[in-house]
């Protein structure tokens, strides 16, 4: 339908089979600690081992991380006797790459960009090759036509320039960051900002600092 809709790259976080799932730093953890444990002691730890290991209190909190790793194919959990199988063993963790998980971009209206680097999300090391890439939380539904939704995480290459049509992390002079479709009007020397729907108005400004240019969207169900 609209051309800058391939820049979309949408990864479904819940595939089985791949061989470098997308994994939050606390799966990551708890994956190890089956590994390792399972090495140590020839079975798998009792939730509470689990619970103890990692300083989590809550066993639904532990359920939910076991369920994120079986949703992506990495254990497989018995149904009746709470028995835990590790189905990737050799699942190779230096294939992963740290991204930084900087703050909040607006889908909507604009607003201040939070930079905060203690934050890490964990992809493939080759589903962006080298490129300087990091990520930020989406608020907002004003890119909601080109399937970007409130609560998804973007991975953003970090460029100063960008094409027409394509999706970028824009500054504006008021230093608030904004999620649009860039493109110009060189006759009025204006940069225009659209959004993704309908109810949102585009930003016209004379002035804006590119951040990066849109590469994928990650969406948790």
């Amino acid at each position: 339908m609209f051309v800058y809709y391939s820049v979309v790259h949408v990864i479904n976080i819940l595939m089985d089979g791949i061989s470098a799932p997308h994994l939050y730093p606390k799966q990551m953890e708890v994956l190890k600690f089956l590994k390792q444990y399972v090495r140590k002691y020839q079975s798998m730890p009792k939730l509470k081992d689990i619970a103890k290991a990692l300083n989590l209190r809550a066993n639904s909190t532990i359920h939910q991380h076991l369920e994120s790793l079986e949703k992506k194919g990495l254990i497989r959990r018995g149904r009746f006797n709470n028995t835990i199988e590790i189905v990737e063993k050799d699942f190779d963790f230096s294939d992963v790459k740290d991204v930084h998980l900087l703050g909040y971009i607006a889908a909507g209206k604009p607003l201040e960009a939070i930079e905060d680097k203690t934050n890490i999300i964990r992809i493939s090391k080759d589903m962006y090759g080298s490129k300087d890439i990091f990520a930020l939380k989406v608020k907002g539904d004003s890119m909601i036509d080109a399937h970007i939704m409130d609560g998804d995480t973007i991975i953003v290459e970090s460029k100063t320039t960008a094409d027409e049509g394509q999706i970028v992390v824009a500054l504006l002079e008021d230093y608030s960051a904004t999620l649009k479709v860039y493109s110009r009007d060189k006759k009025n020397k204006k940069f225009i900002l659209k959004p993704m729907n309908e109810k949102y108005e585009p930003i016209v400004t004379d002035k804006l600092y590119i951040q990066g240019i849109l590469l994928g969207v990650i969406r948790g169900y």
